[in-house]
């Protein structure tokens, strides 16, 4: 699981309080945010914000022979979750403040590396970041059917 702090926040402040090891208990996933059969075969394009990489985490895990690029929108490099995980050819941190990986926000990346119409588009995380993307690449021409999107805030 990956829970960003929020200092306001409910749920996050609770669960920092929790000593190591402590047991939680977990429901979900409820939602349809999956690579379908027909889309597995790549090239797939990951979009990611901040904690919006971890299912695309879970993907990735879960079949190691995706053919995927992971765009991954992050402050700083220090922001980057597990970004070990990916193979440096797969994962492209995008940095809006510091210095380090592509510098700009993941539609600045797409603006100048634009995306075959037939690409399978996955976005996850900020929905600014979603509604944007999703205008860039709908300009680009991807269609409808090849943009699935989950937002978190």
């Amino acid at each position: 699981m990956l829970v960003k702090e929020v200092s306001d926040g409910s749920v996050s402040r609770r669960l920092r309080r929790l000593p190591a090891g402590s047991p939680l208990d977990v429901e979900g996933p409820f939602g349809f945010f999956t690579v379908a059969a027909e889309h597995a075969r790549g090239p797939l394009l990951f979009v990611a914000s901040g904690t919006g990489i971890a299912p695309f985490h879970a993907m990735v895990r879960s079949d190691p022979g995706l053919d995927y690029l992971l765009l991954h929108g992050v402050r700083t490099l220090d922001d980057r979750y597990e970004s070990a995980a990916y193979p440096p050819d797969r994962y492209v941190p995008c940095v809006s403040r510091g210095t380090g990986g592509f510098q700009g926000r993941v539609t600045d990346y797409l603006r100048r590396h634009p995306v075959a119409a037939s690409t399978p588009c996955f976005l996850c995380g900020n929905s600014a970041m979603i509604f944007a993307a999703f205008d860039l690449l709908k300009g680009q021409g991807v269609p409808s059917e090849n943009l699935f999107a989950e937002v978190y805030f």
